[in-house]
């Protein structure tokens, strides 16, 4: 089942709008087997409507099951935020007018915004399976410090009074956008589980990371720089929803 649903979530990503369409399809009929609608025709949902779905399916049925932290965290963007910054300085600035390319940087963005709230609940829930929250402890052992880090860096960017052409080039960059969207969602998924979870409070302070995230939305907020209002509640220390 976690295979099948890691492939759907993949697929209601592809570049390919029939690809996506066929993926939404074959949701709409999994949501119509499984809820023994007595009507023979089947409702064909959208595709947001469908990774919604199929999220929830993960929970409700494989939430303690080896492999769902994994299959939730590897749909989100990459978060290495210091090696992207200074490819973008080696590689300069740039202008509006250099390329003309789709805009891309909502996408990550939307797939951390989905994937999220369920992180969470999988924090909120770890008590019930000593399995859950020993896959959630080897994550945040392995992961606090990376994050810690590039939470650091990313209070370093200071951008300026006026919009320069450098942190203009930044903000058109989507490698900055995959990689704080994946970032800030981490982070605050480690938040609540440093907050939940007193056996790891030696990796961050607690405090001191709900402040770092605070401060990094701000300044950044205020620069161009949009935030999913997933993150932003989670950043709260409000449940998304």
């Amino acid at each position: 089942m976690i295979r099948l649903i890691h492939t759907g979530v993949y697929l209601l990503q592809d570049q390919n709008q029939q690809v996506r369409m066929k993926a939404a399809s074959f949701t709409s009929m999994l949501h119509h087997a499984r809820t023994a609608v007595s009507q023979r025709s089947v409702y064909l949902m959208q595709v947001n409507q469908a990774l919604p779905l199929l999220l929830d399916l993960l929970l409700e049925e494989c939430w303690d099951t080896p492999g769902t932290l994994e299959v939730l965290l590897c749909h989100l963007p990459q978060s290495n935020l210091r090696s992207v910054l200074k490819e973008a300085s080696e590689a300069g600035s740039s202008t509006l007018y250099e390329q003309d390319e789709a805009n891309v940087f909502a996408e990550p963005s939307v797939m951390s915004a989905h994937v999220l709230p369920y992180l969470l609940q999988m924090v909120e829930r770890s008590s019930e399976s000593s399995a859950v929250a020993q896959s959630l402890s080897a994550w945040a052992e392995g992961g606090a410090a990376q994050l810690v880090d590039s939470l650091a860096v990313c209070k370093e960017i200071q951008p300026a009074e006026t919009l320069t052409r450098s942190w203009l080039a930044l903000l058109t960059d989507p490698r900055f956008h995959c990689a704080l969207s994946g970032l800030l969602t981490r982070a605050a998924f480690l938040l609540r589980l440093v907050k939940t979870c007193e056996d790891l409070r030696h990796l961050c302070d607690p405090a001191a990371l709900h402040m770092s995230l605070q401060e990094v939305c701000s300044v950044l907020s205020v620069n161009g720089v949009h935030f999913p209002s997933a993150v932003t509640a989670a950043v709260a220390g409000e449940q998304p929803i």
